[in-house]
């Protein structure tokens, strides 16, 4: 047919029809012999359904299994085979666990300013502002021991004294 004609390597003297569509690539079959056309998601982000983990596809073709291009919304999403879906308890146990930290630190710093001012009281060394900062602290400390951390997030904090 095209006598004393070559053509280069990797050049083909069909022409493919090109899809409107972005998020498809025109190759070459296997076998050279027709136009495969294949899904093309190169430089999107998707997300691992196991673990959330992002990445960015660098092939050709579906998206491999165990991906996906949703992207998760909260931290506590998880996939349920079609959408990513928030795990309410695993959320709620993250809040209190949270509350129990911020309980627990709040706790420990009215705890060391009412050891310094109690020290001071019994030695006779207190300023009358510093007394009345001994109950304000102390009535903030056990404030804060009254908390119930299983309301998170919904808490409402004491104000810590000045």
């Amino acid at each position: 047919l095209y006598k004393g004609v070559s053509v280069g390597q990797y050049s083909y003297i069909d022409a493919p029809e090109i899809p409107d569509n972005d998020d498809i690539a025109v190759v070459r079959s296997d076998d050279g012999k027709q136009w495969r056309y294949v899904p093309d998601h190169r430089g999107k982000t998707v997300f691992n359904i196991d673990n959330q983990a992002s990445c960015t596809v660098d092939y050709l073709g579906e998206i491999k299994t165990g991906f996906t291009l949703l992207a998760p919304v909260a931290k506590f999403d998880k996939w349920d085979g079609k959408k990513w879906v928030t795990d309410n308890q695993a959320m709620k146990a993250d809040q209190i666990n949270t509350a129990n930290q911020t309980k627990h630190q709040l706790i420990d710093e009215a705890e060391s300013k009412i050891t310094l001012l109690d020290r001071k009281v019994r030695l006779g060394m207190a300023t009358n502002s510093e007394k009345t900062a001994l109950r304000a602290w102390e009535m903030y400390s056990v404030k804060l021991n009254d908390i119930d951390t299983a309301t998170a997030p919904e808490i409402d904090w004491p104000i810590k004294p000045a």
